[in-house]
């Protein structure tokens, strides 16, 4: 019989079954009772140069180099199978922040330092595409109107008060890195926006979402690609570096406890 349970408790035979029994029960020398084995899967020299690197070229971004260091199965599925979440078929995230990066971008080109005068974003287009989701879309519209609204006028105090003028954006680069065993890796990207003032330069990298630079992430090579694009712009430009920075596309939502309101109702007031 079993020593013990899934609990780790101990279980002792019935007095009666030790006497019935012809001899005195003895325990099962058993060590454990699955037998649990761990493989080891790898990919051959061969399959992986034919999945990362068949003209014998590693590209990638920065940001695949960092699912590599965080997960290299992740890496190995989605670049190297290269799967993805399938087609397209509802507003997420990724189509809101394609579009505030679109609008940024176009409204540097027409208007220069005075981009932060640019009226509303349309969004006929994603009526359009999903025309079973126009609730939502204009609920978006709404909110992505305020917060343009609020980060354009963040960004025009900003460029009031310093000698830096947008000279690039969705600027695309590719860098050689290094090479080894026959296998050439090439960086690639696209850095949001570059500044310029005299011999100086600074990058701008936009977000969708609130992010700040950990010394920890970086040393652990999981938050690289600021960095790297201020280097690759300043060995790309030849001017020297002034600074990098993350430029939140999105106002955080704010959670306000009942106990911070002193138990008084709230009215809400559209305005």
């Amino acid at each position: 019989y079993a020593a013990g349970n899934y609990e780790g408790k101990s279980w002792d035979v019935a007095f009666e079954i030790e006497q019935r029994a012809a001899r005195p029960a003895v325990l099962w020398p058993l060590i454990q009772n699955e037998v649990y084995t761990d493989p080891h899967h790898q990919l051959s020299p061969e399959t992986a140069r034919r999945l990362f690197a068949p003209d014998n070229v590693l590209r990638g971004s920065i940001s695949s180099f960092e699912t590599y260091f965080q997960c290299p199965y992740a890496y190995f599925l989605k670049s190297g199978l290269r799967l993805s979440k399938g087609s397209l078929t509802s507003v997420d995230a990724a189509i809101t922040g394609t579009i505030q990066h679109a609008l940024l971008e176009q409204s540097i080109q027409t208007w220069g330092k005075d981009y932060a005068r640019i009226s509303d974003p349309y969004f006929r287009q994603l009526n359009d595409l999903f025309p079973d989701q126009q609730a939502e879309i204009d609920q978006i519209q709404r909110r992505m109107q305020l917060n343009l609204k609020q980060l354009l006028e963040s960004l025009a105090g900003m460029e009031e008060n310093t000698s830096f003028k947008p000279a690039h954006q969705e600027f695309r680069f590719e860098e050689d890195l290094i090479e080894s065993n026959g296998i050439l890796v090439r960086l690639k990207g696209i850095i949001d926006r570059i500044d310029i003032c005299f011999n100086d330069l600074r990058i701008l990298d936009y977000k969708s979402s609130a992010k700040t630079l950990s010394e920890s992430k970086v040393k652990a090579g999981l938050q690289l690609q600021l960095l790297t694009y201020l280097i690759i712009a300043v060995r790309k430009l030849r001017l020297n570096p002034a600074g990098a920075y993350y430029c939140s596309l999105k106002n955080e939502t704010i959670n306000v406890s009942e106990a911070s309101l002193n138990g008084r109702r709230m009215e809400i007031e559209d305005v």
